[in-house]
């Protein structure tokens, strides 16, 4: 089966995925659904024939508490043969275990509008610390992660040409850790970039099962602001990529247009070669034999010309 229809029974699926009503669409993400900040991004790119978004995440902040793994060291309070009945933890990046405290693709609103200050320990689940307590070997613990992380965007591609294209654009935009993941086509390509990724540590959970915080709401309000700032570039971001994708396309288009407008049948190509060569023929013949100067006109002397009548009547 080629490559080419490969692609296309992919697409379809993809998109029918997609054009599944909300109530009844999810997919693997914490949302579960598209987020709404790259539904035109993603539909424009599914306009394009050799291009198919395969997953996408248009930018988040969260809140995650780490999954169990083994070797971890007894907390305290705890022995040896209570830690080895626990499941395994995964890393800090959501697979494996774990579990999602806080997640949005929004901005934080941090005007303070009504008065009330928002309690943002209360909002993600953390308990503050109350008192003075002892120094934490936080290794001994699952943590908490504050994150935020920018947009990640995968794309099936039709050939190598469109793959390149999409990183060409990317690259551009400012995801710089954009590339091409596969080898074989369909071509799958990362739009992606990890110089805005934020990664803060700011709690853990107790022997209790109680999870606290090691910052306090000053903390959370002053990074806020920075993940705000991050949004924000983001979206610039997303728009630029989405420009220079849809340009290039659009470019390609013109001139792909153009082509097929001077497109001819080969007998209307051979007829026209036919009548262009006899018009070179004839000027190269007028041009060699020029045609021959008229006969210059004849003078006639009269001053030897007599009047018979009179000469002979002399005579």
């Amino acid at each position: 089966m080629g490559s080419d229809i490969i692609f296309k029974g992919e697409k379809d699926r993809i998109l029918q995925q997609l054009n599944t009503p909300a109530e009844n669409y999810s997919d693997a993400s914490p949302k579960g659904s598209l987020d709404d900040g790259i539904r035109d991004l993603v539909d424009a790119i599914n306009a394009i024939d050799g291009l198919v978004t395969t997953s996408s995440c248009a930018g988040r902040v969260s809140v995650f508490l780490e999954g169990r793994k083994k070797g971890l060291k007894p907390v305290s309070g705890r022995s040896h043969d209570e830690d080895k009945s626990q499941p395994a933890i995964a890393g800090a990046g959501g697979k494996g275990g774990g579990q999602w405290l806080f997640v949005s693709h929004e901005p934080f609103d941090t005007s303070n509008k009504d008065g009330d200050r928002v309690s943002y320990l209360s909002l993600f689940g953390i308990q503050e610390e109350t008192g003075e307590s002892e120094p934490l070997d936080l290794a001994s613990y699952r943590l908490v992660h504050f994150k935020f992380e920018p947009m990640i965007l995968h794309i099936m591609t039709c050939s190598l040409d469109d793959a390149q294209r999409v990183v060409s654009s990317a690259l551009q935009a400012g995801f710089r850790e954009s590339g091409i993941m596969s080898v074989t086509i369909p071509l799958m390509v990362a739009v992606r970039s990890s110089g805005m990724s934020l990664d803060s540590i700011v709690g853990y959970e107790d022997g209790n099962g109680i999870i606290r915080s090691i910052v306090d709401e000053n903390y959370f309000r002053g990074i806020l602001s920075v993940i705000n700032e991050r949004f924000s570039a983001n979206q610039e971001r997303i728009g630029r990529f989405q420009h220079l994708l849809l340009s290039g396309y659009h470019r390609i288009q013109r001139v792909a247009s153009t082509s097929d407008s001077l497109w001819e049948d080969a007998a209307v190509r051979r007829e026209r070669k036919r009548r262009e060569g006899l018009m070179k023929q004839q000027s190269l013949r007028s041009t060699q034999n020029p045609p021959a100067a008229p006969p210059e006109p004849l003078i006639l002397d009269t001053s030897q010309v007599y009047d018979l009548t009179t000469l002979n009547q002399t005579q």
